[in-house]
């Protein structure tokens, strides 16, 4: 290693040059590679890429890189005997080859950067079959140690011929194909039950199907969402051969008792009554509604008849019992922070709750951002379960004590941090396989899926599946075909058990990247839906309040507003506008009511996240909600209130607020005021968001309310006397509003400003001025304007902090000349020789576009300054009209034709 290299600076210059190497390998290819953020950092994961075609930015494939560099010379395997002889030889944590051999879902590419040489190997380490019997060798070896590595590595060989390069580039995308195909048998695989029900088949046995059933749910007793593919594995459920099967929100069962017990109860005053009999049981009441409430819990509505003779479908849900819930998670669900809050901490005083009572609170607590309650309850409950062997709440504890252990040492920084680690005293769920296979076999599938995380895994191949699916679809219908694939109630189930398994067994997990990445991709798949035009595919026609609350929480709203864009989202309809709106009124109402909660916890950044990303899918939501103007407006208030009392900037959502001018045309002239209030009292003024809050409350106001308005934001009372003082920044604010007062106004407001420019001139505010038609054009003026524009001639990419020097103050000089048609002189067109030298060329093809050399031209640039005076020079030039309709030929860039469509052809 050199002596002037930590490991921080080797990392980071290997990661720089794989990135930079993989981005013009697929730039190459006509792909484009994006970076997104990789899943959970704790598991070794460097990057999390996807490959997009550049045509139609279609995703063509994605996969996961651990990437290591080295500064000092790459050693091949020289021993003659060696059965790896001129390989490559690397050692990794041995608990990283397994989760990246069996764990992780998607392809997975490990590599060695040579940083001195400029050389990449690549090794697929899913694809190296002698991983599972290295890994079993080495554990077997450690087993035989009395002192063992806290971290005990593996070797691996990287194959001398994977250096990644243009030659070699098909052999890499290959590998990534095969990676895919090799975790996806894995998955299939592992993903198989492996409960074993035979002492609770023995037990049941000769009981009544009641007795049958309740006794088996409670053998899970502290789990409402069971794992999927464990469902259909319950006795009751399954008598033969055949067994039973799930699909989507309906369960096909051949027990002909438990079919018959279902097919005997109706729901009578909020009782279920079972034909047969009131007494066949003991407690047979508390019974059936226990069975009753497994299957709303779990999302089975429907039930069919897997034997042979014809019977009629069951209509479950018809028997559900839905009440009112005030606990402390669901107030949290609710938005009512500070009652979620009020609730856990009376709780604490309260000696008679059950486990699962105290689980829950526990992780109410966890979600409100209290570490300190969370893990004192949650060790509580801990020790409690282990008293009562109550197998569910033990594995539960223990894996969220783990994942609150890392957040309080990586996230923590109260005093009692020290004291809270201290705390922690909790069993390894690795230790439990052997105990659980003796004395609990049925618990197996629920101890593996929390274990190894298995509910991801499986929600993650359903999810991956139907998006593919869905831009099948979404592709097929833009190019005017069908393409009929009715999978939108198994998308929705998928994410639905999921989000639930975690969500209401309250298993910490929302934290990691991966829940929201989930996220992401099944609301990708509901839009993809969403906007179906051929009536022979099927589609999404309307969105649940189930749907949009999982979006609410769950997925980060730039995401969102970037899949909306893409899949063309104008309109959410909602399924029940009753049922929506009622709850959006709770949230705004509860958003309010716990203002000064989420201000006075602002210090806890893992609650503060999540409240942002609410009140910012709120804006974005409302923004696209087809329901009434009076009931939008009536929500966005009372969320502006609450905005306005947190008196938090990083809580604001300007881009969603954006959104909502953007998009909707129906905001009130009071809720607009407002918008322009939030700007200014959070000095947010130079933004998109004010701007097009000007131009709402200007085209809904009168001409008094204008002048008003704007005399009382500059702070005068006219602009025709001299002690009035002019605050340019001010002017720049509101420019649009000045330039609609009447006529006489303005001539002053003229006069006004040409004397300040002559006696004290400045470029901000000429620009404004001669933008908005605030002042007359005068050469004198456009010269002092013109003499502004820097020299960047000696800068260049890498000096500038934000990776480029785009001469800002140049860009509004041709601004004007656009807007005035002032004549291109030669000293005008040598402006471009101020430029930096990576933007020299676009401006001197701005300067003359019509005698411009097009061999150097970038259609992009169209693209850059998107004003509508460079748009009308734009529309002006017929050279640049035809030479775009010659470069889309070429290469096809989307922005570029939306450009092209909509303002030149």
């Amino acid at each position: 290693m050199s002596k002037n290299r930590d490991s921080d600076s080797i990392e980071s210059l290997a990661n720089n040059f794989l990135n930079s190497l993989l981005v013009n390998l697929f730039d190459t290819n006509n792909l484009k590679l994006v970076d997104n953020e990789a899943g959970r950092r704790e598991i070794g994961i460097d990057f999390f890429y996807q490959v997009f075609d550049r045509k139609d930015y279609t995703q063509i494939l994605s996969f996961e890189i651990q990437n290591k560099g080295t500064d000092t010379p790459i050693k091949f395997i020289k021993q003659k005997n060696h059965p790896q002889k001129g390989n490559v030889s690397y050692s990794l944590e041995l608990r990283h080859i397994k989760q990246y051999y069996n764990q992780i879902t998607e392809p997975l590419i490990f590599f060695l950067c040579d940083i001195n040489n400029q050389i990449a190997y690549w090794y697929p380490i899913q694809l190296d079959k002698t991983i599972p019997e290295r890994i079993e060798k080495k554990e077997l070896e450690l087993s035989k140690k009395k002192k063992v590595s806290k971290k005990p590595k593996l070797q691996i060989y990287i194959p001398a011929e994977n250096v990644l390069s243009l030659k070699t580039f098909e052999n890499f995308l290959e590998d990534i194909d095969s990676a895919r195909e090799e975790q996806t048998r894995k998955n299939n695989f592992n993903l198989s039950s492996e409960a074993d029900f035979s002492s609770i088949v023995k037990e049941i046995e000769g009981k009544h199907i009641i007795d049958q059933a309740f006794i088996t749910i409670n053998k899970f007793n502290g789990m409402n969402v069971f794992p999927t593919r464990l469902i259909p594995k319950l006795p009751f459920l399954s008598k033969t051969k055949y067994g039973a099967s799930l699909d989507s929100f309906r369960i096909k069962t051949d027990h002909d008792e438990f079919f018959s017990l279902i097919e005997n109860l109706t729901l009578v005053n909020r009782k279920l009554v079972y034909s047969e009999g009131d007494n066949l049981v003991a407690e047979q009441d508390e019974k059936l509604k226990g069975i009753m409430n497994f299957l709303k819990a779990n999302f089975i509505n429907h039930l069919d008849w897997g034997g042979r003779k014809y019977r009629k479908r069951i209509c479950i849900h018809d028997l559900f019992i839905y009440n009112e819930c005030d606990c402390a998670r669901c107030e949290f669900d609710s938005l009512n922070f500070i009652e979620s809050n009020t609730k856990i901490n009376k709780e604490l005083e309260v000696n008679n709750l059950t486990s699962f009572e105290q689980l829950r609170n526990a992780y109410a607590a966890y979600l409100l951002g209290d570490l300190r309650t969370s893990s004192f309850i949650f060790n509580s409950v801990y020790k409690k379960s282990e008293l009562e062997n109550n197998l569910v709440i033990s594995s539960i504890c223990k894996y969220n004590l783990k994942q609150i252990k890392r957040l309080v040492k990586n996230n923590y920084y109260e005093n009692d941090k020290e004291q809270i680690l201290k705390s922690f005293k909790f069993g390894d769920l690795d230790n439990d396989e052997v105990y659980i296979k003796r004395k609990a076999p049925y618990f197996l599938d629920v101890y593996y899926w929390l274990r190894d995380d298995k509910f991801y895994s499986s929600a993650t191949w359903d999810i991956d599946g139907f998006v593919e699916d869905a831009k099948k679809m979404h592709f097929y219908d833009k190019h005017g075909t069908s393409y009929s694939n009715e999978k939108s109630d198994e998308i929705i189930a998928s994410f639905i058990r999921f989000y639930s398994f975690l969500e209401y067994n309250f298993i910490i997990f929302d934290y990691f990247t991966d829940y929201h990445r989930l996220a992401t991709k099944f609301l990708e798949c509901i839009f993809a839906l969403s906007n179906i035009v051929n009536p022979e595919s099927c589609k999404f026609d309307k969105f649940s309040t189930t749907i949009i609350r999982l979006w609410l929480f769950y997925v980060p709203m730039d995401k969102a507003k970037i899949l909306m864009h893409i899949y063309g989202v104008k309109k959410i309809k909602p399924d029940d506008e009753v049922g929506l709106i009622k709850t959006f009124e709770e949230f705004s109402n509860n958003l309010l009511k716990s203002a000064i909660f989420i201000k006075e916890s602002s210090n806890l950044s893992h609650f503060e996240s999540k409240v942002k990303r609410i009140v910012s899918n709120l804006f974005l939501i409302c923004s696209r909600l087809d329901v009434s103007s009076n009931i939008i407006n009536k929500i966005i208030a009372k969320l502006f209130k609450a905005i306005n009392k947190i008196e938090h900037f990083s809580i604001v959502p300007f881009d969603a607020i954006k959104q909502l001018l953007d998009y909707r045309d129906d905001i009130s002239k009071e809720n607009i005021k407002t918008i322009l209030d939030i700007c200014a009292r959070f000095d947010y003024r130079v933004s998109s968001s004010f701007s097009l809050a000007i131009k709402h409350y200007v085209e809904l106001s009168s001409e008094s309310e204008i002048r008003d308005f704007v005399f009382d934001y500059l702070g005068i009372s006219n602009f025709d006397e001299q002690e009035n003082i002019i605050d340019e920044k001010k002017i720049e604010d509101i420019a649009y509003a000045i330039s609609t007062l009447d006529k006489s106004t303005l001539d002053i407001v003229k006069q006004r400003l040409i004397t300040i420019l002559k006696e004290s001139f400045s470029a901000r505010l000429f620009h404004i001025a001669i933008i908005f038609d605030l002042i007359d054009y005068e050469e004198e003026l456009f010269k002092k304007f013109v003499n502004t524009v820097p020299d960047h001639s000696k800068e260049h990419k890498a000096g500038s902090f934000l990776g480029s020097y785009d001469n800002f103050r140049l860009s509004q000089v041709v601004n004007v000349i656009f807007k005035e048609n002032i004549p291109l002189t030669q000293d005008l067109k040598e402006l471009a020789n101020n430029s930096s030298k990576e933007y020299k060329q676009y401006y001197t093809w701005l300067l003359d576009i019509d005698n411009y050399d097009y061999s150097n031209f970038e259609p992009i640039w169209v693209l850059k300054h998107n004003t509508k005076f460079y748009i009308q020079r734009f529309k002006e030039s017929k050279k640049l009209k035809k030479e775009l309709k010659v470069s889309l030929k070429e290469q096809y860039i989307e922005g570029v034709a939306q450009f092209y469509i909509n303002h030149l052809a």
